[in-house]
């Protein structure tokens, strides 16, 4: 293929340009992953821009949403869940989790799209 080929390609039949990989997460990997820890990332909204996101997730279910620029500043509050192997909010519904070297990535849809992805410190880090 030509350079940008496969973008013309993705612009024309819908398929997503940016494409998730990693290793999928099962229920207690998800809970692992996020319940007690605080995150940073970006939500990938539905026509194709991006907001940064700084959550906190907690043990008890609830998810505690941060203005990035004043951390200490709480935005939102919502309920979160493990169902199987998928990770659920009250804004997204219930969606896969890929494990991509330091990078949570929730995806949703087929094919898979992102919705939110996560910077994860290390284990021990």
């Amino acid at each position: 293929d030509a350079p940008g080929e496969e973008g013309r390609r993705a612009l024309e039949t819908g398929e997503p340009i940016l494409k998730p990989r990693g290793r999928r997460l099962g229920g207690e990997e998800i809970r692992a992953a996020f319940a007690g820890r605080r995150l940073a990332g970006v939500t990938w909204l539905h026509w194709g821009t991006r907001a940064t996101l700084l959550t906190s997730w907690g043990a008890d279910g609830e998810r505690h949403e941060f203005h990035p620029a004043h951390p200490e500043r709480r935005i939102a509050t919502q309920r979160w869940w493990v169902e199987g192997d998928r990770l659920c909010t009250a804004d997204e519904g219930c969606n896969a989790v890929l494990a991509d070297g330091r990078f949570l990535h929730v995806v949703g849809g087929e094919p898979p799209r992102f919705l939110m992805t996560f910077a994860a410190a290390p284990p021990g880090g």
